[in-house]
């Protein structure tokens, strides 16, 4: 069973890293890729917001969001995640998502 396990895994990571991957249905539902926890240079991540964006869509996935550190981002970097979230919708193609990761000195995340 391990064996099957491990294959399954690996054939689904070698269709999606390809670019290859198809769109999978269970019980009659779309199952779609994506991640909504990604930090850039405005928080403690590298990068900008477009090239995360840009980043996530080349490589397939369907939906990604930012969450940044609540307590790094200023006023003009919080604006510029809505501003570039929205620039990279493409509807029903790849959904976008800006977000923050509240996080305080006292409480933590």
């Amino acid at each position: 069973m391990k064996k099957l396990y491990f294959l399954l895994i690996a054939g689904i990571f070698l269709m999606y890293s390809s670019g290859l991957r198809a769109q999978i249905s269970i019980g009659g539902y779309n199952a779609y890729y994506g991640h909504l926890h990604n930090h850039t240079a405005y928080s403690d991540g590298q990068g900008t917001p477009p090239q995360a964006y840009a980043s996530a869509k080349a490589n397939g996935l369907d939906f990604f969001g930012l969450a940044e550190h609540s307590n790094l981002l200023n006023a003009t970097e919080w604006s510029r995640t809505l501003t570039v979230a929205d620039s990279m919708y493409l509807p029903g193609v790849f959904t976008t998502f800006r977000g923050f990761e509240w996080t305080t000195s006292a409480y933590g995340h």
